[in-house]
């Protein structure tokens, strides 16, 4: 018995050490740390949507951070409306037209100089046309020049500005012929040209002072464009003169009477 005691001391002295080692020894539980961990690395990207919309609603974010925010959340969406955008931008002049080598003239590139019009493609010239623009070309015709159907044939022409006056714009008609693929060479020169493709006429309005006003009326015949009507305002008669050109025979003007300058040009501009 006395020998069997001391051994049961031991054996239970041993098994408190080994206790002891063993919890001191002990890999700690980092399970709550790796998850947070995780979690702070694991942010979604419709969490950073839900971070910058948030941001952009508290009126404590700076301009610079919120600023920040928005431009690095531009979302699809966006860049294509963009793209939409820059597709629909109008090419400028100098660029090569769509159609290329077609010969057309809205698919020209058209060239102003002091002696006239250079007509391009994009593989090069096309047409030279003498046009007087010396008096014209410092009023950067290319934001002046229009192309207009000017004789009803379904087809656009050139119409440019060549003469700048006080009150009245001389222009320059180049027709286009669709049988040759060229504009006719030999222009044709109205004021102020007002072109009314239902009625197939065009009226120039015309000021030869400040007291007297005239209006042309012009239709084609063929390939000629005629003068018939011719209209004379006299703002300090307030009389109307009316001139019917016929070419088979003479007619004499007819002359209107009116109370006061605002009933003629109400009665004027009803002509145009």
């Amino acid at each position: 018995m006395k020998k069997v005691l001391p051994v049961l001391i031991l054996t239970l002295s041993a098994s408190l050490l080994n206790a002891c080692r063993s919890d001191s020894d002990a890999v700690p539980d980092t399970t709550d740390t790796f998850s947070d961990t995780t979690s702070a690395q694991s942010v979604s990207v419709s969490d950073i949507t839900t971070m910058t919309h948030t941001a952009s609603q508290n009126t404590t974010t700076s301009p610079d951070t919120l600023s920040s925010l928005t431009e690095a959340t531009v979302s699809a969406s966006d860049t294509t409306i963009l793209s939409s955008t820059i597709s629909e931008t109008t090419l400028p002049a100098d660029e090569p037209q769509a159609h290329g080598d077609t010969p057309y003239p809205t698919y020209f590139n058209y060239r102003f100089s002091p002696d006239g019009i250079t007509v391009r493609l994009s593989g090069g010239n096309y047409q030279s046309l003498h046009l007087d623009l010396s008096e014209a070309i410092d009023h950067n015709l290319d934001f002046l020049y229009r192309l207009e159907d000017f004789n009803f044939d379904g087809n656009p022409d050139l119409v440019v500005p060549v003469q700048f006056g006080t009150s009245n714009v001389l222009y320059g008609v180049l027709i286009w012929n669709p049988d040759t693929a060229q504009f006719h060479r030999q222009p044709i020169h109205i004021f102020n040209p007002n072109v009314h493709p239902a009625e197939k006429k065009i009226c120039a309005r015309i000021s030869e002072s400040p007291a007297i006003q005239s209006l042309e009326i012009y239709t084609w015949n063929q390939d000629q464009l005629e003068l018939r009507t011719k209209y004379s305002a006299d703002y300090e008669a307030c009389t109307l003169t009316t001139i019917a050109l016929n070419p088979e025979s003479e007619i004499a003007p007819e002359i209107q009477t009116f109370s006061s300058a605002d009933e003629l040009e109400s009665k004027f501009l009803s002509l145009h």
